[in-house]
């Protein structure tokens, strides 16, 4: 689900898997996660898997 974060904090909402592309944050079973500041080195990565394939 692309949402807002801000939904995984009711209580009553049970979120499994979400993600905030504009907070890059992410959500699994109800924690959150920033991926924002590993964003950078996992494309970085990506693109040199693709030159090696």
């Amino acid at each position: 689900m692309m949402e807002d974060t801000e939904l995984a904090d009711d209580p009553v909402s049970h979120i499994f898997r979400l993600i905030d592309p504009v907070k890059e944050i992410f959500v699994l079973l109800g924690q959150k996660h920033d991926f924002g500041s590993v964003r950078p080195e996992v494309q970085r990565v990506a693109e040199l898997a693709g030159k090696i394939a």
